[in-house]
C-alpha cells in the first residue's frame, strides 16, 4: 500500500508524464493480483469483479428485512 500511495503520489506531482501514469497502473494492478490471491477464501470481493446489473442471490450479507 506504501508503493501504491508513493506512485500516487509521484503521479499527482506530474499527471502528464506518461511513465508515471504508467507506473501507476501497473503498481495498482499487482495489488490486485496479491490482495485476489491472499483473501480468496470470500474474505475479499474484488469490486472489478462485481456487476450491480446483474441478479445476486441473497445471502446474510445483503438480506433486507
Amino acid at each position: 500500500m506504501d508503493l501504491i500511495q508513493h506512485m500516487e503520489d509521484n503521479l499527482n506531482q506530474n499527471f502528464t508524464n506518461s511513465q508515471h501514469v504508467a507506473n501507476f497502473i501497473q503498481i495498482g494492478k499487482a495489488a490486485e493480483a496479491e490482495f485476489n490471491a491472499k483473501y480468496h477464501n470470500g474474505e475479499f470481493s474484488d469490486p472489478a469483479l462485481f456487476d450491480p446489473e446483474a441478479d445476486h442471490p441473497v445471502t446474510w450479507a445483503n438480506v433486507k428485512l
